[in-house]
């Protein structure tokens, strides 16, 4: 196409990359056991392939090749008229075929990198070939993160991260990074069940949860240290950073606004306009980022509206533990009054006011603060990585 005459149809270009590189990437997608999978590496069809050769080397080669070039399209995909001619959620059914392995399970993004090795062929004592599924190599490995951060993670599609981060790290064996994150689980619950009951039961003790929340985000912090930055992508922690800003606005707000947070009409409508807004401007973004001009009139605003959803949710369990250290930590140090927040805290105040009211309110204030003051992260989504520089040729 790179003559005069092959210029009228350069527009084809992207849908010969995908169509050569889906075409050379087929005998590395079936899982051994699986008949296909079998006939190609068991012959010796794939070796004459580009010529004669004793090794399936340049077919490898020429895979990786088209899987960069591939990647490359759709990564400017919205540069590409092409793609105006897909349904909003056409471009992940793209991703999973460039960088996921098929995998068994119902989750289409569980099965691990896509690995364009040659598998290990050895020969048995009674001649027969054991064939043993290669393991995927850094680069593999780095595709699948890539396109985690570029295109996932953009789209709010937490369910697809998950399973993609669980498929990274449970292929080919059981990594601890799951276990850390069993651990932050477990953390979490933890905390949760321990303010749940500082705020409504005598015996519990507002300390405890501060304990939990606490060590709840060392263990992030060990996980982003050790795993790398793929295991924190499905945390969304730029909520929590983001939700600190409007931390800062409680400080500084009217010095008794919290004693006139009590449950009633008055702080339900608040919650509901915050929560709202945050899950609205949510939604639309989760829209604007599904690009794609024909409808399929199908389950997508359905799937964008879960995914804004949980997004929100993950929001507001961050946006709950901000509050948490800065409302009884914080405030109570910096802001005035401080000595009667501290007995509001410890359950000894006289005023009438409601504990869990005032956290509840300063957790859907923070999430409000955090959701709309992404806009000063670098122009990123909200569930980016919490990171500012990239080092990559489009930036």
């Amino acid at each position: 196409m790179s003559s005069k005459e092959g210029s009228a149809h350069r527009h084809l270009e992207p849908l010969a990359a995908r169509t050569r590189f889906l075409a050379l990437s087929e005998p590395f997608r079936h899982r051994p056991g699986d008949s296909n999978w079998e006939e190609y590496w068991r012959g010796d069809t794939l070796l004459h392939l580009f010529g004669d050769s004793d090794t399936t080397a340049p077919l490898i080669r020429r895979a990786r090749e088209a899987r960069d070039i591939w990647r490359g399209y759709l990564n400017r995909h919205q540069s590409l008229p092409l793609f105006d001619h897909a349904s909003p959620l056409a471009i992940e059914e793209e991703i999973r075929w460039l960088a996921f392995q098929e995998g068994k399970s119902r989750w289409p993004f569980s099965g691990g990198p896509l690995a364009l090795s040659a598998p290990d062929i050895e020969e048995e004592e009674n001649e027969s070939l054991e064939i043993a599924a290669p393991l995927p190599t850094a680069a593999d490995k780095a595709v699948l993160v890539d396109v985690v951060e570029r295109h996932l993670l953009p789209r709010f599609a937490v369910g697809a991260t998950w399973s993609a981060v669980w498929g990274l790290y449970r292929r080919p064996r059981f990594h601890p990074a799951l276990i850390t994150y069993a651990v932050a689980l477990f953390v979490l619950l933890i905390a949760i069940g321990a303010l749940w009951r500082a705020l409504h039961s005598e015996h519990g003790s507002i300390t405890h949860s501060l304990l939990a929340i606490g060590i709840f985000y060392l263990v992030i912090g060990f996980g982003t240290l050790i795993h790398g930055r793929a295991w924190a992508m499905p945390l969304f922690l730029r909520i929590p950073a983001a939700g600190a800003v409007g931390l800062i606005v409680l400080v500084a707000f009217h010095p008794d606004w919290w004693k006139n947070v009590t449950w009633g009409w008055g702080l339900i409508s608040a919650l509901v306009v915050l929560g709202g807004v945050s899950f609205g401007y949510l939604l639309i973004e989760a829209r604007n980022h599904n690009t794609g001009m024909i409808s399929d009139r199908g389950w997508t605003p359905f799937v964008l509206a879960v995914r804004a959803l949980s997004v929100t949710i993950t929001g507001l369990v961050h946006s709950l533990f901000v509050a948490v250290v800065g409302m009884i930590t914080l405030t109570t140090v910096f802001g005035e009054d401080n000595n009667l927040l501290r007995e509001v805290w410890a359950g000894t105040s006289d005023l009438n006011v409601s504990p869990s009211a005032i956290l509840t309110a300063a957790t859907f204030w923070c999430l409000a603060a955090g959701v709309f003051s992404q806009i000063l992260w670098d122009d990123q989504p909200i569930t980016a990585p919490l990171s500012h520089r990239r080092w990559r040729d489009e930036r």
